[in-house]
């Protein structure tokens, strides 16, 4: 009996392993750009882990700079509940690529505050003044119907 037990917390180590090494590698690939590489390890790990946020945030990353068609919007969206502060950036460029500027307002201005890289910062700080000025735009013009009619 005292051998099962054994051999099954030795099981239970070796899967730990694999498990830390498989999200090391995912990063790594993650880091470097690599997303179509990292989407698969990422996507095991979201379905083990469906509560970690880290893993939300990585897969739907993943799968918004390779143009998936998968629903992101939920996991960056509880990724950004975790404070994770990237999530706010992606949330924001989800939101103005579908012309949604209010939100895409408020998730970049969320990014700004929470980031502390700087050059990062004020990258975004640009963009969200341009985000705001296209708003303020679609905001101040109405919308005009043509009708043409034969006679």
């Amino acid at each position: 009996m005292r051998l099962i037990y054994y051999i099954f917390v030795l099981f239970i180590l070796f899967a730990g392993e694999a498990v830390a090494q498989n999200k090391n590698t995912a990063r790594k690939l993650f880091q470097q750009g690599k997303y179509d590489e990292a989407k698969p390890m990422f996507q095991k790990l979201l379905k083990r882990y469906p509560q970690n946020a880290e893993y939300n945030y990585w897969y739907a990353v993943c799968c918004y700079e390779t143009n998936d068609s998968v629903d992101i919007l939920p996991m960056l969206e509880y990724a950004a509940s975790r404070k994770i502060s990237n999530a706010y950036r992606y949330l924001g460029d989800y939101h103005a690529s579908l012309l949604g500027y209010p939100q895409a307002i408020s998730y970049y201005g969320d990014f700004v505050d929470m980031t502390p890289d700087e050059t990062l910062r004020e990258e975004y700080r640009k963009r969200l003044s341009n985000i705001s000025r296209l708003n303020r735009m679609v905001m101040n013009c109405e919308k005009i119907c043509f009708l043409d009619s034969f006679v």
